[in-house]
């Protein structure tokens, strides 16, 4: 038996995660001495440290090695011995080898290649320990925010929702009184009109019933009138016709003088009428001019409040907005 092959070797050694292998030769071969080759880090140094403590507990270390050496299990299966190699291990192992057929390797000491290491190691770890609980701690606290702005945004969309009601009843109160007033603005000009009605129905019965009072007393002037005419033309005029012109003269002066009274009164009445036509005008004007400056001192009012509502709830958002930040 001449040692073992790489993939023999790997095989065997498959716990272990070494890189490669070399095989020392001599004049007749194999030597039966193969080198695992781990990885040039601290990692595979501990790989290699695993293996040599597995032959130890074995018994088939380096000690067991150069002061026992076994080379036959009971039953004829060979020994295998496995320890991790020194200088003069791998100067024995490069014995028969010429250039590029040497092993190269290097000693470093194990404070740089293995103790530093694995304190960076260490400290590395620690680091990411340190962030993998940072990155725990925010996502559980991105989590708790999540679902504080979850339960703070439903919050908003139920107030939103209130909100919208609220300013719907508003408006449908607001529209309510809009109708209300302008119901009772209706009744109120159709009780107006009714009484423009009533009073223009007893104007006109009034001018009506002077016209034909006037009329009648005109015609009866004018007949009167005729008639006494008639008579001056009669040259001889008995007594009792004299009786009845002066009569007529009496009736005619009369009937004068109740004319003139009714187109006097007429006057009177005209005059009177626009005089009280102009001061209920004057009246209406001064009325409407009161309630136009009270409407837009009352508008005025309400932008005022409004500013006053937008200022005070502008400060507690910009107060709340600082508060956060």
């Amino acid at each position: 038996w001449r040692g073992m092959g790489n993939k023999e070797l790997f095989e065997y050694f498959k716990g272990y995660k070494a890189m490669k292998a070399r095989h020392a030769y001599g004049p007749n071969g194999h030597r039966g001495m193969s080198v695992l080759i781990f990885e040039d880090s601290a990692i595979g140094y501990l790989e290699a440290e695993n293996l040599h403590k597995h032959f130890v507990k074995e018994g088939r270390g380096k000690d067991d090695w150069d002061r026992r050496r076994v080379l036959f299990h009971p039953g004829g299966k060979r020994v295998l011995y496995g320890y991790i190699a020194t200088q003069e291990d791998m100067e024995i192992f490069n014995k028969h080898s010429k250039g590029n057929t040497r092993l190269k390797h290097d000693m470093r000491p194990y404070q740089v290649m293995v103790v530093e290491p694995m304190e960076k190691m260490n400290e590395d770890n620690q680091k990411l320990m340190w962030f993998k609980n940072k990155v725990a701690k925010e996502q559980e606290h991105n989590k708790i925010l999540e679902e504080a702005v979850s339960i703070v945004g439903g919050k908003l969309r139920m107030k939103e929702s209130e909100i919208k009601i609220i300013r719907q009843r508003a408006t449908d109160q607001h529209e309510e009184s809009t109708r209300e007033m302008n119901y009772l603005e209706q009744s109120y000009r159709q009780q107006i009109q009714h009484l423009y009605k009533d009073i223009t129905r007893r104007e006109h019965s009034l001018e009506k019933m002077q016209a034909d009072l006037k009329k009648e007393h005109i015609d009866r002037f004018h007949q009167l009138e005729v008639y006494r005419a008639k008579l001056s033309r009669d040259m001889e005029i008995r007594k009792d016709e004299e009786e009845e012109e002066a009569k007529i003269h009496k009736e005619i002066a009369r009937q004068k003088t109740i004319v003139e009274s009714s187109i006097k009164d007429t006057e009177e009445y005209e005059h009177e009428r626009q005089e009280l036509i102009r001061d209920h005008d004057n009246r209406r004007r001064e009325f409407r001019i009161r309630q136009l400056r009270e409407e837009v001192d009352s508008e005025k009012l309400f932008e005022h409040e409004r500013f006053q509502m937008l200022d005070k709830f502008s400060k507690k958002r910009q107060e709340t907005a600082s508060s956060i930040s």
